[in-house]
């Protein structure tokens, strides 16, 4: 019994490390052209982007762990039963459970690392790369922006039809300004091209050419009053601005997202963002034993095709539990039913479904 346990350990922990490596290469490679960008034609130092991507793999992590654990589970079992493996055990008078506790163990120890990660660990890690971007940032001043995408930084809003990476000239530049949702005050500049620098106090300067500065008020759109200018230098304090615009919900550790809960609660403001955030990384921890309880019966009855197969398998599962998961947010978001309720459906569609073909394939 000893020999067919770590025999089975073996076989579903190389298909588990496969499949994660494969999976997060396939999910970083995204970003992967972004990462080359900055080091070679931003100027960025190789030990910086090296951050940046460890900093990335880390907070992918949490999302590829259950995938992997799918991956693994089918084709662990879909090769013992493809080898005749199985049968043998069986044959043996060998119970099933005997040899599929195994991996229901480790996507358990997984679950509990998936909990640590999402509500500790990968908070921190984001908040870091989001820090460490920014600082590059200032350093290269075009790396926070994209092509034809708006930027916010405080109260303006930004947009950038093009960048020239090698000298970092932008052309066709739109900011609009509000100030604040109680003045009626708007801001819009329109230039033709600039460039973006810092101060001494590390505050955003766009320096502006060829360009027009409208001010007026939103609800007198006639109004507004027209500047054409040839230079206008426009600085954006970054020390006041910048943080509170970069930290989203990611960054919010556990215990940070139930000390917010319980405040907007005793000021009877909703909580809705708050806690579908909260219960969707409980929903994505989970995830993992779910994945392994479904992968399980899967891989012992679609045993042919080998790791493509597998693949295929898991890629439809997948995407079937994400496209439940992404409706039932949608549904929480709106306070159809609340989070804590609605999020658990994937996974209890999951682990309600393994059991019953696991049974099934006792039987």
């Amino acid at each position: 019994m000893k020999t067919i346990t770590k025999y089975i350990f073996r076989q579903f922990i190389s298909s588990f490390i496969t499949g994660l490596v494969v999976i997060i290469f396939l999910l970083i490679l995204n970003n992967l052209f972004q990462l080359i960008d900055l080091l070679v034609h931003r100027g960025a130092g190789f030990f910086r982007v090296a951050q940046l991507a460890f900093y990335l793999v880390v907070t992918l992590i949490s999302i590829t762990i259950p995938v992997a654990l799918l991956f693994a589970s089918i084709l662990t079992y879909g090769r013992l039963t493809e080898d005749n493996e199985i049968i043998a055990l069986w044959s043996g008078g060998l119970h099933t459970y005997k040899f599929i506790w195994q991996p229901v163990f480790l996507g358990s120890v997984m679950t509990l690392l998936l909990i640590w990660l999402n509500f500790s660990a990968v908070p921190r890690i984001q908040g870091k790369f989001n820090s460490l971007f920014f600082e590059m940032a200032k350093s290269h001043p075009g790396t926070g922006f994209e092509e034809k995408t708006f930027r916010k930084i405080g109260d303006y809003r930004i947009y950038i039809n093009k960048i020239d990476k090698k000298t970092e000239i932008l052309s066709g530049i739109t900011i609009y300004k509000l100030d604040g949702e109680k003045s009626p005050d708007i801001t819009r500049i329109f230039a033709r091209q600039g460039k973006i620098v810092f101060n001494e106090q590390k505050d955003f300067i766009f320096s502006l050419q060829d360009g027009t500065l409208q001010t007026g008020r939103k609800n007198d759109l006639t109004g507004f009053t027209h500047f054409k200018f040839e230079k206008y230098n426009l600085v954006i304090p970054v020390n006041e601005n910048v943080p509170a615009a970069t930290h989203s919900l990611r960054e919010f550790t556990g215990k940070e997202l139930r000390d917010e809960i319980r405040k907007y609660r005793e000021e009877s403001i909703s909580t809705r963002n708050l806690d579908t955030e909260y219960f969707l990384r409980w929903a994505v921890s989970v995830a993992g034993i779910s994945f392994v309880l479904i992968g399980l019966p899967l891989g012992i009855v679609l045993h042919r095709g080998g790791m493509s197969a597998g693949f295929g398998v898991s890629v439809i599962v997948i995407t079937m539990y994400y496209f439940c998961l992404m409706g039932c947010i949608t549904v929480a978001s709106k306070e159809i039913i609340p989070a804590r309720y609605i999020l658990w459906l994937p996974n209890l569609i999951m682990i309600t479904g393994g059991i019953f073909l696991i049974r099934k394939t006792i039987r």
